[in-house]
């Protein structure tokens, strides 16, 4: 366990690491400025402010001081907990190195004990939510790191990494992160364009998208775009009867976080479409021979709505497309041109 010198009273005053100052400085000059802009309209009689009591502030003083005391207690229990947890884990790993001296050899034993340090500072970045992995990797090897290969693909708005034949979802972290995601971006013909690449680095827990979730992710530390590989499959939708939510248009990504239901796509087996153009629901049908598609007699019903833009849009390239490609779960449609008009994202419901 870390035993620190005790500070004297005049350090610890002016100690801002682990206080709380920091935090509470800006409300405090706020309120400052705020109290000496009104003592000074009242001094200049500019405002009226009539006689106070100090009864109120008192009464509000005492209770605040109970609640902060109670506050002050569970967190310093916490904390204590905490110290406690730590200090057990030291101690755990300090007898874990002593033992290993007798069973392990020298090189096997030195890359636990490596490891061991590794978890300790990746916990310690968790818990102070930062990324600990750059002092982690410190002590980590070659050996340590996994070699994956697999498909980069668009989805629900972000890039994720599928391993070969495997149902995974590996979000991108690290220090290669930006680079690999430049590089994907810059090395795709159209939206959506899934890419093979064989990653290596550290498959790790990240915090969810909700809070108190945790998600895989893999820390980047090299990479290398390959041809794609027909051994490498990936989880693939069917054409019909899967809703396609409608991602980009063109080039241009989409936006449908406020809309409580998004422009969407299903194909039926019967040779009829239907869905969502943004604001007023389409159905019709279409023709598809290998991956040729023609969409025809689209109808739409006739709400008016204040946003029609993703609406016609969409429209128009349904009515331009004429071959379609699904790789894995995304579905992009092209026209005659062979140019992607709009791509869609299967859906699961």
């Amino acid at each position: 366990m870390i035993v620190r010198d005790r500070p004297n009273a005049i350090a610890l005053l002016f100690t801002l690491r682990g206080s709380v100052v920091p935090e509470i400085l800006p409300h405090i000059v706020c309120v400052a400025l705020f109290s000496v802009v009104w003592t000074a309209l009242s001094r200049w009689h500019v405002v009226e402010l009539g006689s106070l009591t100090i009864m109120p502030v008192t009464l509000l003083g005492i209770v605040l001081s109970i609640l902060l005391g109670f506050r002050n207690n569970a967190s310093y229990d916490r904390w204590w907990e905490a110290r406690k947890q730590w200090g057990q884990m030291v101690y755990e790993i300090r007898s874990l190195a002593r033992a290993s001296r007798a069973l392990l050899a020298e090189a096997p034993r030195r890359r636990l004990l490596h490891q061991m340090l590794a978890h300790a500072h990746a916990l310690k970045g968790q818990l102070r939510e930062e990324d600990g992995m750059a002092e982690a990797a410190r002590w980590l090897s070659e050996q340590d790191s996994e070699t994956l290969a697999g498909t980069l693909v668009w989805q629900a708005g972000r890039t994720v990494f599928i391993p070969c034949n495997t149902d995974r979802r590996l979000l991108l972290t690290g220090p290669q992160q930006e680079a690999i995601l430049e590089d994907f971006q810059d090395s795709a013909e159209y939206p959506h364009q899934p890419r093979q690449a064989t990653i290596s680095g550290l498959v790790r827990k990240v915090p969810g998208q909700q809070a108190g979730s945790t998600e895989a992710a893999l820390s980047v530390e090299s990479y290398a775009f390959e041809a794609l590989k027909s051994a490498c499959e990936q989880p693939t939708a069917e054409f019909a009867n899967t809703h396609w939510q409608l991602t980009h248009l063109g080039d241009n990504a989409v936006s449908t976080a406020d809309q409580e239901r998004p422009p969407h796509l299903v194909f039926g087996n019967d040779s009829s479409v239907r869905g969502l153009a943004g604001c007023n629901t389409l159905q019709g049908q279409y023709e598809q021979q290998g991956d040729n598609l023609a969409l025809s007699q689209l109808g739409l019903t006739r709400k008016a709505c204040p946003d029609m833009n993703t609406e016609s849009g969409m429209m128009d390239a349904l009515k331009h497309t004429r071959r379609y490609r699904v790789e894995g779960e995304l579905l992009t449609l092209f026209d005659a041109e062979d140019q992607a008009v709009a791509s869609f994202q299967a859906i699961y419901f």
